[in-house]
């Protein structure tokens, strides 16, 4: 690894990229919150990728938009989840049109780390301005355009539905271009549905250091100066059946985060993804899925992202289609175009996936190395996958690997029954964040941990809100009465689609003290002690030497910290 030394840090401190730790730099945006910053954070689970990183077009429509789950929330009826975006088939069709309009100017990681090497930065005003003023001349076009061809029918309600947002009405299906351009910059301002989306949508076609900077803008807006931001990238190529072809390979994208974290005075260190189905198609020697790109060992990368970028450790998501152990032998519980791509012996994906992951548990044990995934029944790519990411799972990989460093993120909904939970077990007693309650309460110096990322539920309605509250806090006094195993994450880009977000870190805070009952210390345990325990940033741990290895001779604030 190549250490920055303390006096480059500061020359670029005295740049653009001083953005990062000075307040009021994000430029328009949303009216985030004026609070006196009094304590610290760490952001344990955010993403910051951009639409180079990943197949954008099927990531929004079918895991975000089209995400399937297993079903109606069997918990009582205050317990419900949280519905899908109304109206799926424009939204999907708004997203295509966005990809067209956006991705081509939108920084791949070679670009921005080449950029960064030189100390040329971005700022969110930079580079917000440049999707709006895209967007508004696209959207503009769009709504002045009769519309032709295979989407005519799509197309014309979309463009139906979003001049009704505005109630602008448009004659015989036709604008000047003055109110074309007039109803475009509205819905670009509108609070609507489609409004807001579109502004969360161009957050995928910015620059990856101009979303840290607005991050770090808003958890400052919340009270709270960042010790650490932890990025998480995603790897759903081989479950979605495309990868990111001529955009941002896992090898720039890591060098893109080394070289930001190098740079940054606020640090930001990232989650390599793992993807056992990846794993199997490498270790099995089927290497030409993706004839476009160069294939690679997930381990590879891991190893070069933690020993040379600053990285810390794994991040795996379940729901598209695996379990942490105990992976299906059925062949048929798998995409049948993973299975012909394999083109392995019947009824062998499942082994294979069992073994790819206990490879991932020995890499990580053996370095100490954290490990987080999504734990929560959604967001998946194919009907019953939510479930794969129960904490039943990991529970028997952690009977195994007890010394591992692991994170189950989105826990705090109280809403998803255990599999096979006994007849007896209460129905506000069977949820999955019990499940970790139990392991954690059983074994309360061990390193498993809950994650309330994407806490949308505390900015919804009051009869899920007292659920919740009821739930957490019996939690609390049962499994973790010092609230030793709960972490804090705000999930941001991801968060952006919500209505409130901009308040997210006050609300969670104010709900952990008011509705929940933590003392001071409880409350920083959550919001950073407890994450640097996991992140293994506490005296001794090994992330913590190959993080200061990383530094050289900086030492930036987490350095000096001692978890309550």
């Amino acid at each position: 690894m190549t250490p920055i030394s303390r006096r480059a840090t500061l020359r670029l401190g005295g740049g653009a990229l001083a953005a990062l730790a000075l307040p009021g730099c994000a430029g328009p945006g949303p009216p985030y919150p004026v609070t006196p910053v009094t304590d610290v954070l760490l952001d344990a689970h955010s993403h910051l990728f951009n639409g180079q990183d990943l197949p954008v077009t099927k990531f929004i429509t079918q895991v975000v938009l089209g995400g399937t789950s297993g079903g109606r929330c069997e918990l009582p009826a205050t317990a419900g989840k949280r519905q899908n975006i109304e109206d799926p088939t424009l939204f999907e069709r708004l997203v295509e049109l966005m990809v067209d309009w956006l991705l081509q100017g939108t920084p791949t990681a070679a670009v921005e780390r080449d950029r960064l090497q030189r100390d040329r930065i971005t700022t969110v005003t930079s580079e917000t301005a440049r999707v709006t003023r895209v967007t508004r001349k696209k959207l503009a076009a769009f709504l002045d355009t009769p519309a032709i061809g295979a989407l005519r029918d799509t197309d014309t309600r979309l463009r139906q539905a979003l001049l009704d947002e505005v109630r602008t009405s448009a004659r015989n299906g036709n604008l000047t271009p003055r109110s074309a351009r007039q109803a475009a910059a509205d819905i670009l301002r509108s609070s609507g549905r489609f409004g807001t989306f579109l502004r969360w949508i161009g957050l995928f076609f910015r620059s990856r250091q101009s979303l840290a900077q607005e991050l770090v803008t808003a958890s400052r807006s919340w009270g709270r100066e960042p010790l650490m931001l932890v990025p998480l990238m995603v790897d759903y190529a081989h479950w979605l059946g495309e990868t990111t072809r001529d955009c941002s390979s896992f090898y720039d994208q890591i060098e893109v985060w080394g070289a930001l974290s190098r740079r940054s005075p606020i640090p930001v260190h990232g989650m390599v993804p793992f993807d056992p189905l990846r794993s199997v198609f490498w270790t099995t020697g089927r290497h030409t899925r993706f004839p476009e790109t160069t294939e690679f060992d997930p381990l590879d990368l891991a190893e070069r992202a933690l020993g040379d970028h600053g990285f810390l450790g794994l991040k795996l998501y379940p729901p598209m289609g695996f379990s942490a152990t105990g992976n299906l032998a059925a062949d048929s519980a798998y995409r049948p175009e993973i299975i012909r791509a394999l083109g392995l012996p019947q009824n062998r994906l499942g082994a294979e996936l069992d073994r790819a992951m206990a490879r991932a548990f020995d890499f990580c044990v053996q370095r100490d190395a954290p490990m987080i995934a999504h734990a929560n029944n959604s967001v998946a790519s194919g009907s019953g996958y939510g479930r794969r990411a129960e904490p039943r799972y990991w529970i028997d990989a952690l009977r195994r690997w007890p010394t591992l460093r692991l994170c189950l993120a989105h826990g705090g909904g109280f809403c998803w029954r255990q599999t096979g939970a006994a007849s007896g077990v209460a129905e506000d007693r069977a949820s999955w964040e019990w499940a970790i309650g139990a392991y954690v309460r059983g074994a309360p110096a061990s390193h498993l941990y809950m994650d309330i990322s994407y806490f949308s539920d505390v900015m919804g309605q009051k009869d899920r809100l007292d659920w919740i509250s009821r739930q957490l806090r019996d939690w609390i006094a049962t499994c973790d009465p010092e609230a030793r195993h709960l972490v804090f994450g705000t999930d941001w880009v991801m968060l952006g689609r919500e209505p409130g977000y901009e308040r997210y870190g006050l609300t969670v805070q104010a709900f952990l003290t008011d509705r929940i009952g933590l003392s001071a210390d409880q409350l920083d345990r959550v919001m950073w002690g407890n994450a640097m325990r996991f992140l293994g940033l506490d005296q001794g741990a090994r992330s913590r030497e190959r993080l200061l290895a990383f530094y050289g001779n900086r030492r930036p604030a987490w350095t000096r910290r001692t978890p309550p």
